[in-house]
Parts: C-alpha cells; structure tokens; sequence
C-alpha cells in the first residue's frame, strides 16, 4: 500500500522504454462462470481509464511529479555525503518529526497541534550540505561514535530517534523528513529495560 516511503515495488517497473503495471483482478462470476460482458466491461473501459489516469505523463499534474522526483534526487546526494563528512545522520531545520498518531505516518501539521515545533539544530551540531535542487540546507549532524540524548518527558526524544531509524529511507515530498537522513548501513538496537547491550 502507498505510504511516506519511496522503496523499490514489484507492482511497477519502469524503464526508459516503458512501464509495466502488475496487478490482480477479480472478474465478475456467477458460480464458477465468468460473466463476460461485465468482464469485457472493466478490462476494457475501467482499466482503460485507470492506466490513462495512473500512467500517462499527460495526465499526471507535473510540477508534482518533478518536485516527488527533485526530492528523492536530494535525499540519495544527502545519504551519500554523509560518510565524506564523518556524520552517521543529518536531521535538516525545518524539519517536522512529529507524526499525526501512532497509527498515521503523515506528518502533524499545526490543525492538529497547535503547538507544533519544527526541529531547529543545536548551535554547537549544526553543519551544511549542499544539495543537488534544495541548495545549501542546514541542521545537526550527528558524528559517528556514540550520542546521548537526554531530555525530560515530553521533549521529543523518541520522537527524533523514530524519525532517525527511518532516515534509511527515501520518504515522498511534504513527509516533513526529507531531510532527515541516515547511513545506510543504520540498524536500530534496543534493550529490554533494565538489560544492557553489549
């Protein structure tokens, strides 16, 4: 299902060449007949209409498009400079890490907090890269070796470290995260509580 995360799909591949759908369709059937008309129906005009909606440029809004595409291209150049800068993450200003719930991974917007803060870098963290179509961004670098963050509750430190463990992940525009990035090699490690990891 569609979700914040561009990943690589077996439902569609495209090329230089063309794009191929992939895709299951339940025909009508009245017992263990087809119904023919029905189905000649939906493979014929419903289909139709659907790969002239879904897959045609012309028919696709292409600011859109070129901005989806202009993101993602900024988010591979992010992941690729970060070794060279001895940083193991990046988390851009401006960036919304909040989500709308627990069971919705669209990014909160000031409707549903009013309160909302956008993450801003610590002074003494903050770095710049430069970026193939945003240009220079700024925000905290995170070297390599080991971090701490601390915080009392409610300071959004889960938060920064759920957004981090996705930062492996190219994410589509208006997550919020675009420009929160991690080494690609990143896993996530967690002790039960009161058990340590060695």
């Amino acid at each position: 299902t569609p979700g914040q995360y561009v990943l690589p799909r077996s439902s569609v591949v495209a090329t230089k060449e063309f794009v191929e759908a992939r895709m299951t369709l339940a025909l009508p059937a009245r017992g263990r007949s087809i119904e023919g008309y029905r189905a000649a129906e939906i493979v014929g005009e419903g289909l139709k209409q659907a790969v002239h909606s879904a897959l045609r440029y012309e028919a696709l809004d292409k600011a859109a498009l070129k901005a989806h595409i202009e993101a993602v291209v900024d988010q591979d150049a992010l992941r690729k400079q970060l070794d060279a800068k001895g940083l193991c993450a990046f988390v851009g200003n401006g960036s919304v890490l909040p989500r709308k719930s627990g069971v919705d991974d669209r990014p909160m917007t000031k409707a549903d907090e009013p309160n909302l803060v956008l993450f801003a870098s610590p002074a003494t963290m903050e770095v710049s890269i430069d970026l193939p179509h945003a240009g220079t961004v700024r925000g905290m670098g995170i070297k390599k070796g080991i971090s701490l963050i601390i915080g009392g509750g409610f300071h959004g430190k889960s938060t920064l470290l759920q957004a981090l463990q996705v930062g492996v992940y190219d994410k589509v525009k208006g997550d919020g995260r675009e420009l929160v990035s991690c080494d690609p090699a990143a896993v996530k490690i967690r002790a039960e509580d009161g058990r340590y990891i060695q």
